[in-house]
C-alpha cells in the first residue's frame, strides 16, 4: 500500500500548495460562470412572461382563436424549456479536491508510521477498497482519487521529470513564468 501511495499519489509540498492556488482559481471562474448564467436565466424568464402577457393579450382581444393561443402557447412553453437550462450541480467538489491534496500530503507518512486507527481514517478518506489475492493486492478508490492517479501517471508518463524525486526546486520557480502560461500548466488542462 505504501508502495502504491508514493508512486502514485504523493505531492510534494510545492505541488500542494500550486494545486490548491489553481484549485480557488477554478472555484472562482466556477462561481462568475455560475452568476451570468443565473443572470441570463432570469432574463429569459422575464422575456418568457412577456411573451406569455402578449399573447393572453391577443387572445383576449380577440385577435387569435382559442386553438392559435394553444398552439402558441405550447411553442412558448417548448422553447422556454430548453433555453432554462437544468438544475445546478450542488457538488462542492471545492472542498473535496482541497481534502485529496491535503491527503497526497500525509497518506504516506500515516500508512509508514500511523496508528490502526489513523491507517483505517485514510483508507476511509480514500474509499478505498482493498482486494488480495494471496500474490498481489488490488487496491481500488474513490473516482476523484483515481482520476487523480490516472492523471499524474499520464503526466509522469509523458513527462518522466515532471516531479522527479530527488529535485529540489526554489520557492519563486512556482509562479507564473509568463502571462496566463503557469510553471505547471499540463495540470490545468481542461
Amino acid at each position: 500500500m505504501v508502495e502504491f501511495v508514493d508512486n502514485n499519489f504523493n505531492f510534494s509540498q510545492d505541488l500542494a500548495e500550486w494545486s490548491k492556488k489553481y484549485i480557488v482559481e477554478l472555484k472562482d471562474k466556477e462561481i462568475n460562470e455560475t452568476v451570468f448564467r443565473k443572470q441570463k436565466q432570469k432574463a429569459n424568464k422575464e422575456e418568457y412572461e412577456a411573451e406569455k402577457s402578449r399573447l393572453r393579450a391577443t387572445l383576449r382581444n380577440e385577435f387569435i382563436t382559442n386553438e392559435e393561443y394553444q398552439i402558441d402557447l405550447e411553442s412558448i412553453n417548448k422553447q422556454y424549456s430548453i433555453n432554462s437550462g437544468g438544475e445546478d450541480n450542488n457538488i462542492d467538489w471545492f472542498s473535496k479536491m482541497n481534502e485529496i491534496v491535503d491527503l497526497t500530503l500525509c497518506t504516506k507518512e500515516i500508512l509508514e508510521k500511523g496508528t490502526i486507527k489513523a491507517k483505517r481514517n485514510i483508507l476511509s478518506k480514500l474509499g478505498s477498497n482493498l482486494v488480495w489475492d494471496d500474490k498481489k493486492l488490488f487496491i481500488y478508490n474513490d473516482k476523484a482519487i483515481n482520476k487523480l492517479v490516472d492523471g499524474i501517471k499520464g503526466i509522469r508518463a509523458k513527462y518522466p521529470e515532471f516531479e522527479p524525486r530527488n529535485y529540489v526546486t526554489n520557492k519563486d520557480s512556482n509562479e507564473k513564468t509568463e502571462l496566463l502560461n503557469p510553471v505547471f500548466s499540463t495540470m490545468l488542462r481542461g
